[in-house]
């Protein structure tokens, strides 16, 4: 029995010995981990902690870590995974900073199945400068099951660039090949078209893309905008100009429409500073626009629902201001606003989302918005020192019927009852000399729920107090109208309540 006892740990020893090197063996079998391609909005390295905290909840794709050797003077912003050599493994293109240049730098490290390593096999100087105003994919934009890398932002010296590349094969090396080089002073967008099943099923090719680029004439008298198609063709390998149109533009004679088009950009976003609504719509309802230029931030409105950019980078050209905003809520998701002055009250907007989300000509937000002004019933919104100041005459903090606590201050509220929390934005408006407020919640369990009309009540005599009411309406472009859901009855406390 004694002699049994070690033979057996013997056994058993051996055994775990071969598992482990079989695993060790799966590890290191040669095959990388399969990611999807996705757009990669680079992480800027100057954005503030609170933007940094929103980001924190993300997926794991937020985490970047560089497969490609970097040098001491390289630092990582982004990273994307990809098939970019259509050899079956995985190739990684980083974006990087390097000191001594200010342009963002793109490495495309090429997968090497032998040595099980990240060849470093081309740099691109994409002589874009702005983090926040650069975005870069991978997608097959040919229709022939052959990836291109995609970038795309802002010039250093103002306008907007796109770049396509695809690997080739020189010499037995992989090297880059530019097949798209474009460059305006407006918009540039890839136009998606349908694919049939047979292409996602790789037995046949699908459609290529074709690229818009909207620009200017070049004519410093005119106010035309040339709309110039590119399409991919085969036979000399890359993007060719197809077909150009020429849109009449609107001429713009009047003393302030040269004072608000005077070169600067800070007075365009002036102008652009409140509600705007869009003059043609669906059945959906009437879309707004709210751009608040203090606070740097565009909300969409639709019905009851809003959805919030952070204002990043703007630029002025003829006739108006191109804008590009990151999405409160997704980092990573970006849309590039261009705006062209149609009137004293009156923009046109097209709107540019990042790379991998692909337009068509027209979404449902591009189109005509006139300000919510002089011409209607409705005066601009924006954070209205003189209702927001009444409202916090009494300390700024109300309390509900049903105990919930409501503190307002400086464009924003919370909302307090033992253990439920609710925050957000505040913006104030007038309607027919009425004021309204509106709220934008942050969370899922909102306390208020779009737009109210406010109505005060100040204490007169000894023993009474003022009462704030907030009456549910649903706002047009010349009036506003009471809804039947519950008036909200406010009245005043002294302090601040504690977090429950």
């Amino acid at each position: 029995m004694k002699k049994l006892i070690p033979i057996i740990f013997s056994i058993v020893a051996v055994c775990l010995f071969v598992l482990f090197i079989t695993q060790e063996k799966h590890a290191d079998s040669g095959e990388p981990q399969i990611i999807m391609p996705r757009t990669v909005i680079p992480e800027n390295a100057n954005r503030d902690a609170e933007a940094a905290q929103t980001d924190a909840y993300e997926d794991d794709e937020t985490f970047m870590t560089s497969l490609i050797p970097l040098r001491a003077n390289e630092m990582l912003i982004g990273t994307l995974s990809t098939d970019f050599n259509n050899d079956g493994h995985d190739d990684q293109v980083n974006a990087v900073k390097q000191s001594g240049n200010s342009s963002i730098i793109l490495l495309v490290g090429i997968y090497d199945p032998d040595t099980q390593t990240y060849r470093r096999s081309a740099e691109i100087d994409t002589g874009i400068v702005q983090v926040s105003a650069f975005s870069y994919t991978a997608m097959d934009v040919t229709g022939d099951h052959r990836t291109a890398l995609i970038y795309s932002g802002t010039a250093s010296g103002g306008g907007t660039i796109m770049k396509i590349f695809r690997g080739v094969t020189r010499g037995g090396q992989f090297a880059l090949s530019t097949i798209g080089d474009f460059a305006s002073d407006g918009t540039i967008f890839i136009q998606q078209l349908d694919r049939y099943d047979s292409y996602d099923q790789n037995l046949s090719q699908g459609a290529s893309f074709p690229v818009w680029v909207y620009s200017s004439d070049g004519d410093a008298e005119s106010s035309d905008q040339l709309q110039t198609m590119y399409t991919w063709n085969a036979a000399v390998g890359r993007y060719v100009r197809q077909s150009e149109t020429r849109v009449t533009g609107t001429k713009l004679e009047s003393e302030e429409i040269n004072r608000i088009l005077d070169g600067n950009a800070d007075t365009f976003t002036e102008f652009l500073h409140g509600m705007w609504y869009k003059t043609s719509n669906t059945d959906e309802g009437i879309r707004y626009l709210h751009f608040n230029a203090n606070a740097h931030e565009i909300t969409f409105l639709l019905n009851d629902t809003g959805e919030s950019y952070t204002w990043v980078e703007s630029s002025v050209h003829r006739n108006g201001i191109y804008l590009t905003a990151i999405n409160s809520s997704i980092s990573n998701l970006t849309r590039r606003f261009d705006i062209s002055l149609t009137g004293v009250d009156e923009i046109k907007l097209t709107l540019q989302d990042d790379v991998r989300m692909i337009i068509s000509e027209g979404t449902l937000w591009d189109g005509q918005y006139k300000k919510l002004g002089q011409g209607t019933a409705v005066a601009v919104l924006h954070q209205s020192e003189t209702a927001e100041d009444r409202i916090c005459q009494s300390g700024c903090v109300w309390q509900a019927g049903d105990g919930t606590a409501v503190t307002f201050s400086s464009g924003s509220y919370t909302a307090q009852n033992g253990g439920y929390a609710d925050h957000g934005q505040t913006a104030f408006t007038s309607v027919k000399n009425r004021d309204i407020v509106q709220f934008r919640s942050d969370t899922d369990s909102a306390f208020f729920n779009g737009f109210y009309l406010i109505s005060y009540h100040d204490a007169q005599n000894e023993g009474e107090t003022d009462v704030l009411t907030l009456e549910p309406v649903e706002l047009t472009p010349l009036d506003y109208t009471l809804l039947p859901a519950r008036a909200i009855r406010l009245t005043p406390i002294a302090e601040t309540p504690a977090a429950g």
